[in-house]
């Protein structure tokens, strides 16, 4: 072998060397610009798993608030039923208790006619008895 192919030899491999180095230092930069986005990944997995368990948390409280509202909403429901079915059976008190008083002024008021006539007749009766008590009278005092 002579010099000049010793020199070709290494000067292929130098180059080769050379283009071996340069991978490795392209390799090596994309490495760390992997580990940079790696690094942002995980910080935005962590920021979402964070927002993830507060809309959870919150998800969780307003169904508690839903749940809440739903009973009383129940409970108001139940308690208006039980005033409306109050209302109906305190209006069919007050229309029977109607009923009844009618029926007490009806009869009051007939018997009160009743009693007018009759005091009506005692008026007339005692009028009668009067003025033919005053007619005798005179007569009998002036004869």
């Amino acid at each position: 072998m002579t010099d000049e192919d010793r020199q070709r030899q290494m000067d292929f491999i130098l180059s080769t060397l050379a283009r071996v180095a340069a991978k490795q230092e392209r390799s090596e930069d994309e490495r760390r610009a992997d580990e940079i986005r790696i690094g942002r990944l995980e910080d935005a997995h962590t920021a979402l798993a964070k927002t993830i368990h507060a809309l959870a948390s919150t998800a969780l409280a307003q169904s508690e608030r839903m749940d809440s509202t739903d009973n009383l909403l129940i409970t108001l429901t139940e308690t208006t039923q039980t005033l409306a079915a109050s209302a109906l059976a305190q209006g069919e008190r007050m229309d029977s208790a109607d009923g009844r008083l009618n029926q007490f002024m009806d009869s009051w008021l007939a018997r009160s006619n009743k009693s007018d006539e009759k005091l009506d007749r005692l008026v007339e009766t005692v009028d009668r008895y009067i003025t033919a008590r005053g007619n005798n009278g005179s007569n009998g005092s002036g004869g």
